[in-house]
């Protein structure tokens, strides 16, 4: 049973205005369970209600400025960190990380670093639900009080949500329209399930989150220099929005996406031009990229915003020649070469490191992902959080 030892001091939390140069020299040596939050700060198209909180102090010296100053080269400060814009309904709105994470598991059972852990954690949560008590959601109704938290480590589900976690049925995709809320749902008080019991409204299946390694590194199988082929017939190309082909994008998949977001994403598609492609080249277009225009979008692929593949599509009648694995390669090797082409500011350490989240009955995805040179990472989950439940739960604490 996990008991919270009581604790006269809340844990404070600070805002990260500018996260690159104060926050992520805290995550890189955490790498690679730090990376995607790492990468959601990286990319370029934050909107203005987007929050970085940490438990650490902005002015805290980093790893490697602790190292210079005192020849030191271990640190043991625990913190956990968080990203949230609530203004991403229906997608993704948050995503955090807590060192817990890269904890020996012997370590994570420890009832007070469970407690700790929990308790910034909670405190993040509830940063966000009270900075956001005032701003004006889409998709508002009582829904509107649940954040939709992503790639979350299955090791901190319970530190969130309390040991209620274990009974929950999972769904195929969480989303802030369809999870439930009321008091019926609630969790009863007390049983030491921890502030956060009750909390959660909704879980995702599992995902195992592949890790794919950089082209330049020594385990990627391929090499950022490495030039893909396509069947005859097949062309690299983008998803246009001209063409209307973000409705088609959304149209094949059930993860909640606006054609806003995915137009911000980086993408790489593949059009199916006949053979050769000549037929359809216009007169005086016979070169490649003129072909590549004419023909159909038949696959694609895109960059999520914390770095992982995501959307990764083939039509039907264009299976089994090879396509998924290439428009995958062709991206991961975009993001090796030009981050900024694929919306990501660069962070020295991470160069073209990216990640897939795979369903676990998802056997065709994780062929790919092994493809790419991927290695079998740790299990994630999205989750609803209700951030109503967390200001009442840790208020409470606090009086």
């Amino acid at each position: 049973m996990f008991l919270r030892p009581p604790s006269p001091n809340p844990t404070p939390t600070y805002p990260h205005p500018t996260p690159l140069s104060t926050l992520a020299p805290f995550l890189t040596p955490h790498l690679p369970r730090s990376l995607p939050l790492l990468r959601r700060l990286q990319y370029t198209h934050s909107s203005p209600h987007a929050h970085i909180f940490a438990t650490l102090h902005p002015s805290t010296l980093s790893p490697l400025q602790k190292q210079k100053q005192t020849h030191s080269h271990n640190s043991t400060h625990c913190f956990a960190a968080l990203y949230a814009d609530r203004t991403l309904f229906p997608e993704t709105e948050a995503y955090f990380f807590s060192t817990y994470e890269t904890l020996p598991p012997a370590q994570q059972a420890e009832e007070t670093t469970k407690a700790e852990a929990s308790k910034q954690l909670l405190a993040l949560l509830h940063a966000v639900a009270v900075a956001d008590t005032e701003v004006g959601l889409p998709g508002g109704g009582s829904g509107s009080e649940v954040m939709v938290l992503g790639s979350v480590n299955e090791c901190l589900l319970e530190l969130i949500g309390g040991e209620r976690v274990r009974g929950m049925k999972p769904v195929a995709v969480v989303s802030r329209k369809s999870v439930r809320i009321g008091d019926g749902d609630r969790e009863e008080e007390g049983g030491g399930r921890g502030a956060g019991a009750g909390s959660l409204r909704d879980i995702s299946v599992p995902y195992r989150k592949w890790l794919i390694a950089a082209p330049s590194s020594p385990s990627a199988l391929l090499s950022s220099s490495e030039e893909i082929a396509l069947p005859d017939g097949y062309h690299f190309d983008t998803v246009r929005a001209e063409r209307g082909e973000f409705k088609l994008v959304r149209s094949r998949t059930e993860i909640p996406r606006t054609e806003e977001s995915l137009a911000r994403m980086g993408c790489v598609g593949v059009r199916f031009t006949g053979d050769g492609g000549a037929s359809v080249a216009s007169e005086g277009q016979g070169d490649e990229e003129a072909r590549a225009e004419q023909g159909d979008l038949i696959a694609w692929a895109f960059l999520g915003t914390q770095g992982s593949l995501s959307s990764l599509h083939v039509e039907p009648a264009h299976r089994g020649k090879g396509l998924a694995k290439a428009v995958a390669r062709k991206l991961v090797m975009r993001l090796a070469r030009e981050p900024e082409a694929v919306g990501f500011r660069r962070v020295e350490g991470i160069e073209g490191m990216a990640t897939s989240d795979v369903a676990l009955e998802n056997v065709q995805s994780a062929g790919v992902a092994m493809a790419l040179g991927g290695r079998e990472g740790w299990v994630v989950r999205w989750v609803g959080v209700d951030l109503r439940c967390v200001r009442e739960a840790v208020g409470n604490e606090l009086e």
